[in-house]
C-alpha cells in the first residue's frame, strides 16, 4: 500500500490530492494515514477499491472515508472496423485555436464524475480540471487529443483522448460532444471513429473506466460498441478540513 500525489488535481485545486494505491487491510492505517498528514498535508485522500472485497470497504468506512463513485472497468477487443458517416471527422488537434474550442467543451460536458456530485468540492473545479487533463494529452507524446467535427461546416462537435500503452494496447481517457448534440447520433459517431483510429494503428485492445451512474455511456459502450465489462471499483474519499 502506499501514496500517490495526484499532480494535476492538486495544481487546479490548490491544495494537495492523494490516491491510496494498492489497498491492504494488514497494514496499520491509523499510522499510514499519520505519515502522509505530516508529509503532505492533504485536503482530499481517495481509494478506489473492488467492490467484491467488503471487508476493506467498511474497514476505510471507519477511518472516515466516505463512498463517493461506483466505478466500472470495461475493455473491448477491436476487431473490425466501425461504420464512417459522412460529413464526420476525427483529426488531432494540432492548433490552438482547435484546443481553445475543445476545453470549452470538457469545461461544460461533464455531468456524472465523483467531483460534479461531491458536496465538498467546489463546483467550477471538475470542468476546470477537465480542461488540465485534455492540455495534458495535447502536450505529451503518448497521449493523443483529437478534434470530433463537421467536415462540411467545419463545426467542432466533441472531441477524444486516450494513450498509447504499447503496440496492442490503448487505454480510453475523456470524450466529450457539445451539449445539445448528446441526444442525437453524434455521441455514437464520435465513439466510432476514436476505435477506427485506434484499428488503424494496430490496437487490438482497449480499456476503459467509467461512473457507474453514467446510464447512457455505459450502455452505449456495451451494446453499440461490444465493450465488456472487466471489474467494479467503489472509490471512496476523505476530505480533511483543518
Amino acid at each position: 500500500m502506499y501514496i500517490n500525489k495526484v499532480e494535476i488535481d492538486s495544481q487546479v485545486y490548490s491544495k494537495v490530492f492523494l490516491d491510496i494505491k494498492d489497498y491492504d487491510s494488514s497494514v496499520n492505517f491509523i499510522e499510514f494515514e499519520k505519515k502522509y498528514i505530516e508529509e503532505y498535508n492533504p485536503f482530499y485522500v481517495s481509494c478506489k477499491i473492488p467492490i467484491e472485497n467488503i471487508n476493506d470497504i467498511q474497514l476505510l468506512s471507519k477511518y472516515g472515508f466516505e463512498f463517493i463513485e461506483f466505478q466500472i472497468k470495461e475493455q473491448l477487443k477491436l476487431r473490425k472496423t466501425f461504420p464512417e458517416i459522412k460529413p464526420y471527422k476525427l483529426e488531432i488537434v494540432e492548433t490552438e485555436d482547435d484546443l481553445k474550442k475543445i476545453l470549452e467543451i470538457a469545461s461544460t460536458t461533464f455531468e456524472h464524475d465523483r467531483f460534479t456530485i461531491d458536496p465538498k468540492i467546489i463546483s467550477n473545479f471538475s470542468g476546470d480540471r477537465y480542461k488540465a487533463y485534455v492540455i495534458k494529452s495535447f502536450q505529451s507524446d503518448d497521449e493523443f487529443l483529437y478534434k470530433f467535427f463537421n467536415a462540411d461546416s467545419g463545426e467542432i462537435l466533441g472531441f477524444k483522448t486516450h494513450k498509447i500503452i504499447n503496440n496492442e494496447e490503448a487505454i480510453m481517457f475523456l470524450g466529450g460532444v457539445v451539449n445539445k448534440y448528446k441526444k442525437s447520433p453524434i455521441p455514437v459517431i464520435n465513439g466510432y471513429l476514436e476505435l477506427n483510429e485506434l484499428h488503424k494503428k494496430g490496437i487490438k485492445k482497449v480499456t476503459t473506466h467509467i461512473s457507474g451512474s453514467n446510464y447512457g455511456v455505459l450502455n452505449l459502450e456495451v451494446k453499440d460498441f461490444g465493450y465488456k465489462v472487466v471489474n467494479g471499483f467503489v472509490v471512496l474519499r476523505k476530505i480533511y478540513e483543518y
